[in-house]
């Protein structure tokens, strides 16, 4: 007997979880671990400590891929480079969401890609914490793409106030 792996994206998360699971070396945690295994890497000493984590970090690197510049276009834009906060990292033009409700003075551009979710595509939006000419466009796209829910990831700055 044997099922039939039906539409595209059940074939794709197949595949990026066997690619994983042959590619990544066993490092899960039990959830019921978790907190004792990051309280016991806390209490390491402190090389130790960092190499664990530098590691990790590394095997996470190792499985990032690779985009030529040529996927890059729209934040390169010459009226798009001030919308990024960092210029090393921007959105792949195949996965940013578009401002669909901009002004005259606006494009559809932000430093952001989306993410599918497990039961539905664009389930995550993914940007850099607004800078000064950005917030009407984070706003824009929260309200575009009907966002509930809002998580900063980042520290906020003093200097960068939202």
């Amino acid at each position: 007997m044997f099922y039939l792996i039906y539409p595209i994206e059940q074939y794709e998360a197949v595949f990026e979880t066997l690619q994983e699971l042959f590619t990544v070396p066993d490092t899960s945690i039990h959830v019921n671990d978790f907190c004792s295994y990051v309280q016991e890497q806390e209490n390491t000493k402190v090389p130790q400590n960092q190499k664990t984590y530098r590691l990790e970090f590394q095997r996470l690197q190792s499985l990032r891929p690779s985009y030529s510049s040529e996927h890059f276009i729209s934040s390169r834009l010459e009226e798009n480079i001030s919308k990024n906060a960092v210029n090393s990292i921007l959105p792949h033009d195949d996965y940013r969401p578009y401002l669909m409700s901009f002004g005259k003075n606006k494009n559809n551009y932000i430093n952001a890609v989306i993410i599918p979710g497990y039961s539905s595509d664009g389930s995550f939006l993914v940007t850099q914490c607004p800078i000064k000419e950005t917030v009407v466009d984070f706003w824009t796209m929260v309200y575009d793409h009907d966002s509930s829910v809002v998580v900063l990831l980042d520290t906020l700055n003093e200097v960068r106030q939202l």
